[in-house]
């Protein structure tokens, strides 16, 4: 189950696709909805903190459920809904900040992800990767702005 598909849930759903991993996306913007039926990917439009949702997903079965919804609230809130109905289920969720992640740590959370954090652990494997040479960076607004016009609502 994966919870948000925008920027970082666009990331996770390609690799799913790519690896035919079997999935669901629960999202509550209709055009993100609306794009990913058309892609044939089995979507929910909703909100994660509404129990019927809760109740339609059917967390005794998830083997995995991933939330990068910005809502702390919402998220914990997924998070006692799975480990009282699958206590076995890996849980990852997204935090904005360390006082989140330790709540969420706390609530039975597998692994927080912190935006921050992992930008920064990966700039610096670039530089690990690319020092001294510096062409990496060489025209590189260039491709990332062709992958963020390519990524956008895009999830092949």
């Amino acid at each position: 189950v994966l919870v948000g598909a925008r920027w970082m849930g666009g990331e996770i759903i390609r690799f799913l696709k790519r690896e035919g991993i079997p999935f669901m996306v629960i999202d509550f913007d209709p055009e993100v909805v609306k794009k990913l039926a058309d892609e044939k990917v089995h979507v929910l439009f909703g909100d994660i903190s509404d129990p019927e949702i809760l109740e339609f997903l059917d967390l005794k079965k998830a083997k995995l459920v991933i939330s990068t919804a910005d809502s702390h609230e919402d998220n914990l809130i997924l998070a006692a809904e799975l480990r009282r109905k699958n206590p076995q289920a890996a849980l990852v969720i997204r935090a904005s900040d360390a006082s989140e992640a330790e709540g969420l740590y706390l609530a039975g959370v597998d692994y927080v992800i912190l935006p921050d954090v992992v930008s920064g652990d990966f700039v610096t494997q670039i530089l690990k990767n690319h020092w001294p040479n510096m062409d990496f960076f060489k025209d590189r607004s260039k491709k990332e702005l062709s992958k963020l016009s390519h990524k956008h609502l895009n999830f092949n």
